[in-house]
């Protein structure tokens, strides 16, 4: 039975195993599964902590996908590792590189060590790469040229959570970027003040924060229709400023503190909000009117200390 499956279904199930273990093992079960094996272009491997750390199988079948150039459409890699001298970083760097060599579209790495030198600007440099998705990893060692911009514009996703880098390093790499339309930051500890300016097709931001050194958030999109805010209700308020989006259809915050002005000047400004859900925020409104605005469909609250709306039927 397992050989009339289609060739893109048995990809779509090597995906979810360890492809150097568990994947491996269904190459025995049929030449097509074995072709398929072969030829998948879906790659997802684990590094373990200690020595046995699978070095040489990983490197093996990267190998065989350089040498025989076999697509790569999408490729994760996570690494665990309690000490700094168990990993191979030039190891990791070409693996990386070996996949973007082929065509790689997607590339999820996590990382749990932060000391890893993520080789961003090669990614960059990337004519196939569509989305780029980060956990836990240094940028701080690396600098982005400005003459990297034009070589960038085929990334749409990208996200970076627990990475090193500072607000200098976040403008260069969104201008290295502009086309994204998906962007994901959370708990990049690094960052003081959080600015996304001159992204021409951004859809969709979500943004994180668990430390209280954030001074502000400024978001400036006039494409943008999705937008996510978790904050961090301990220590001081820093400032979130939303202008220009104009085209906002959804917004959800939480953790954070909130006014009265802030919350009208929300309903009142974005003409087409369908969707706002507060959650775990907390503020001195004890009456709100929301009859204000006309768009808004769905309406969420949950765990939010003295809020209380007022709801007006016309």
């Amino acid at each position: 039975m397992v050989d009339i499956l289609p060739e893109h279904l048995i990809h779509k199930i090597l995906w979810y195993l360890n492809f150097d273990e568990e994947a491996a093992k269904t190459r025995f079960l049929s030449k097509t599964w074995l072709q398929a094996w072969f030829t998948c272009p879906n790659l997802k491997f684990e590094i373990g902590y200690g020595e046995d750390n699978n070095y040489g199988k990983i490197d093996k079948i990267m190998e065989r996908y350089r040498e025989r150039k076999i697509p790569i459409e999408k490729f994760a890699l996570s690494v665990f590792a309690y000490y700094y001298h168990s990993l191979d970083f030039q190891l990791i760097d070409k693996w990386l590189g070996i996949a973007l060599q082929n065509g790689v579209k997607v590339l999820v790495d996590f990382f749990y060590v932060l000391s890893y030198p993520l080789p961003i600007s090669t990614f960059l440099t990337s004519k196939s790469l569509r989305e780029l998705v980060v956990t836990g990893c240094d940028l701080m060692d690396l600098s982005l040229s400005t003459s990297q911009v034009d070589n960038c514009h085929s990334l749409r996703k990208l996200s970076l959570t627990n990475v090193r880098l500072d607000d200098n390093l976040l403008q260069s790499l969104l201008a290295c970027c502009p086309l994204i339309i998906d962007f994901i930051i959370v708990n990049c500890h690094l960052l003081r003040n959080i600015e996304l300016r001159n992204l021409q097709s951004i859809k969709s931001v979500s943004i994180s924060i668990n430390v209280h050194l954030i001074q502000s958030v400024k978001i400036q999109a006039p494409t943008l229709e999705h937008f996510s805010y978790t904050g961090c209700l301990r220590g001081e308020s820093h400032v979130l400023d939303i202008i220009e989006c104009q085209n906002l259809k959804s917004l959800k915050l939480s953790h954070m503190k909130i006014s009265e002005g802030f919350l009208r000047h929300l309903i009142s400004t974005f003409q087409f909000l369908e969707s706002l859900i507060l959650y775990n925020v907390c503020g001195e409104l004890e009456n709100f009117n929301i009859c204000g605005s006309e768009s808004l469909k769905v309406l969420g609250i949950q765990s939010c200390k003295g809020i209380c709306f007022k709801f007006v039927i016309t």
